[in-house]
């Protein structure tokens, strides 16, 4: 069996993927975010699609063979810390923190289509959020010494 691993080059420009055994890089997504430094990459469950974040405020979805950006998703401010993007656990959400709002962002996976931002109530930067693999809840990590826990029905 293969084993992948997503990587963020020490530049911070370029993100890649690569064999897990033998660290042979398979693809390079150059310049991924326009030359701003990527912050976070996560493959999807089927390993076709790689879900990158950066420090231009976007969130890409990349087909893995093609190299090509399937949706961008746009609305969350991410400039000044080392935040990540990831997909719910059924993969038709993506989620990520917006830090000037300090609140999470939500699109729907297929369209890009926004959802309402969720207002945490954290006082400080979102960090990180972390998604629940087998349930609809995540976990939200602020600079205010606190993490959240978040269960939702639908969005």
């Amino acid at each position: 069996k293969q084993w992948y691993q997503c990587r963020v080059q020490s530049s911070g420009i370029n993100a890649e993927y690569g064999d897990g055994v033998s660290s042979r890089c398979i693809k390079t997504f150059s310049e991924a975010h326009s030359g701003a430094e990527v912050t976070s990459i996560q493959f999807s469950r089927n390993g076709k699609y790689v879900l990158s974040s950066g420090k231009d405020s976007v969130v890409k979805l990349w087909e893995v063979t093609s190299g090509n950006v399937l949706n961008e998703y746009v609305g969350v401010t991410q400039q000044s810390h080392r935040t990540g993007a990831m997909f719910n656990h059924t993969e038709d959400l993506i989620i990520a923190p917006d830090e000037k709002g300090m609140a999470v962002g939500c699109w729907d996976a297929r369209t890009a289509e926004p959802h309402p931002q969720l207002v945490t109530g954290h006082n400080n930067v979102i960090r990180t959020v972390q998604h629940s693999p087998t349930m609809p809840a995540f976990m939200s990590c602020s600079d205010d010494f606190r993490a959240r826990f978040w269960y939702y029905r639908g969005i």
